[in-house]
């Protein structure tokens, strides 16, 4: 197989072989020869030396010109042995380097393939839902913090158990730090809402900075986000501006209080971006029913997902205090993911219509996740628990 290499690695080669000389004169390689000659050749004559003289002495140019030759030959025999043999060893160097750096790559994606599957089993852990018997044992109390999503018509509820020393007022101020570590969500005008004390009445009194408010849906968002007072036993509290004047919003007006009404939500599941998965909740119109409410949540949104799929039909009968629901599959149901999902979406949006129970009907499914589903089932109080 030949092998062409340009000529500045040629130089580059024969430059550092050793140099190669010769001491002998071109004369004293003449009178060898001649002296060889006459030694071993008996002339008798004068009279050929004439014309013999001319062609020993060429014989003898050439003779010198063959020696020199032979010693180029073998150089450049060598050089290009030299030549052959540096470039099979960068070959094989090359091809030491490609299999070692394959055999790197081999390791760096298998490890990447088991980092992305146990990164695939922790975001397979769903959001937790408790009930306030798990929470009787325990010396916790529970708030729930209402962060707004990444769109203003939805809300991300997040319980978080304290010890009985912590004082959940203050907690509140934790707001915007905790909304940038769960959801890496931030919003102007969560920075500017302050819980500064309690009034006469044992009320919160909370300051909000008004140029952080921007439109009536900036201001409904932040009677969200107050609702933190309600999980913990209020139902009114006292606004301020953060000079501790009457707060002046933009759609209200003027307010000095805020009293909290029950609102229904429709709650479907929330996907962030750093791969935690929560139940998040849209608050419906006051004239939205049940049925309208557990049908909305078969539709996709661009935050919330669906959680009941499109071929089953729910019925249910809202005339008892106990809410009955059938689901109706031509498929039956079993006891995975999908269908605990689905369960626990329409408990927690039944629990926004007044019931404390849900009674699924004529399943062949006894129980899925922690819910025993032949008997009536409890709404969980405690959403999205961290």
């Amino acid at each position: 197989m030949s092998k062409k290499y340009n000529d500045e690695f040629i130089e580059k080669l024969l430059s550092e072989m050793p140099r190669v000389e010769d001491e002998k004169s071109f004369d004293e390689y003449y009178d060898q020869i001649s002296k060889e000659i006459t030694d071993s050749n008996d002339i008798s004559s004068r009279r050929n030396r004439g014309w013999l003289l001319p062609l020993l002495t060429s014989a003898a140019a050439l003779a010198i010109v063959v020696v020199i030759a032979m010693q180029f030959i073998n150089f450049n025999d060598t050089a290009d042995q030299m030549i052959f043999h540096n470039a099979e060893e960068s070959e094989d160097t090359a091809n030491n380097d490609m299999e070692g750096s394959s055999s790197k790559d081999f390791e760096e994606n298998i490890e990447g393939e088991e980092s992305a599957e146990e990164a695939g089993i922790m975001d397979s852990v769903g959001p937790q839902l408790l009930y306030e018997d798990d929470l009787s044992n325990e010396n916790l109390q529970s708030v729930t913090m209402i962060l707004p999503g990444p769109e203003s018509q939805y809300f991300i509820p997040l319980t978080f158990l304290l010890s009985d020393a912590d004082d959940p007022y203050s907690f509140f101020n934790n707001l915007d730090d905790i909304s940038d570590q769960y959801l890496s969500l931030t919003h102007d005008f969560i920075n500017g809402i302050e819980f500064v004390g309690n009034n006469n009445q044992n009320e919160p009194i909370i300051q909000v900075a008004e140029d952080s408010l921007h439109g009536t849906a900036t201001e409904y968002a932040l009677f969200e986000v107050l609702r933190y007072f309600n999980s913990i036993g209020h139902t009114t509290i006292e606004l301020q501006n953060d000079k501790g004047e009457t707060l002046e919003l933009p759609h209200t007006g003027q307010v000095m209080e805020h009293s909290f009404s029950d609102q229904s939500y429709v709650y479907k599941l929330y996907n962030t971006n750093n791969g935690s998965v929560y139940w998040v909740r849209k608050p419906l119109t006051q004239e939205a029913t049940l049925n309208e409410a557990l049908n909305e949540l078969r539709v996709d949104e661009s935050i919330g997902s669906s959680t009941v799929p499109s071929n089953i039909e729910i019925e249910v009968n809202d005339s008892e205090d106990i809410l009955e629901v059938q689901l109706k599959s031509d498929l039956p149901l079993k006891d995975q993911e999908m269908t605990l999902r689905m369960i626990e979406s329409i408990l927690l949006t039944a629990g926004t219509f007044g019931f404390d129970q849900v009674h699924f009907t004529d399943l062949d499914l006894e129980t899925v996740g922690p819910y025993q589903l032949n008997t009536p089932v409890e709404i969980p109080e405690h959403i999205n628990v961290q």
